[in-house]
């Protein structure tokens, strides 16, 4: 019976995440909307699907993001390249000290709201914010 009820709940989340996946697209034809953890979120969930959300975040950012040749956190090399890409792109100039420092914790750091942006043409999903989050969570 504990299983069953385990089961329901590991079925009504997903059907939750599905939900708000569904209307998060539907609202991102008509509006700019910034949704960094969901963002994080459904990519994580595409990547460790069995997994916590913390466990696959941590599986990825050791695989893909994060250094373990010094004590404080740094970027791998590719991260360290695609973040150099982000900056030519965006025009925005963050230390990457401050980048690696804050992909640590990331998926903690992330606020839960979703903000519809106001005054801006575009339609979509948008990450921004302040840095070194908005490069971090890029």
């Amino acid at each position: 019976e504990l299983a069953l009820k385990d089961k329901d709940l590991e079925n009504i989340a997903k059907d939750l995440f599905r939900l708000e996946t569904e209307k998060l697209q539907a609202a991102s034809r008509y509006a700019a909307i910034l949704c960094n953890r969901f963002l994080v979120e459904t990519g994580l969930r595409k990547f460790g699907p069995k997994l916590t959300l913390t466990k696959s975040y941590n599986k990825f950012s050791q695989l893909y993001l994060l250094s373990n040749s010094s004590k404080a956190p740094s970027l791998k090399p590719d991260a360290a390249t695609k973040l150099q890409e982000l900056q030519k792109v965006t025009g925005t100039s963050v230390d990457q000290r401050h980048v690696a420092t804050e992909l640590e914790f990331l998926v903690h750091q992330l606020s839960r709201e979703i903000h519809y942006l106001q005054n801006t043409e575009e339609t979509g999903y948008l990450v921004g914010g302040s840095e070194p989050t908005a490069s971090a969570t890029a």
